[in-house]
């Protein structure tokens, strides 16, 4: 019984370990939950439009103008 309580903590353990090596590779940023706002914020600013600005891919979409027909 102890040996079976044994191999799932330690599967549960090596799991985490998979878990947190992951992040670390992805990138994965973690924050506190009273960061999350700020961060969100942040990022909207980054990618906001100002006024005087054009949408970001300009009235005719991401190739540019349209061609005259």
């Amino acid at each position: 019984m102890a040996y079976r309580i044994i191999r799932e903590a330690s599967v549960l353990l090596h799991l985490a370990i998979g878990l947190i090596v992951v992040m670390a590779f992805t990138g994965c940023e973690t924050a506190r939950p009273d960061e999350t706002p700020r961060l969100i914020m942040e990022q909207a600013d980054e990618t906001a439009v100002t006024p005087g600005q054009s949408e970001p891919f300009g009235p005719s979409g991401p190739s540019g103008p349209a061609a005259p027909r």
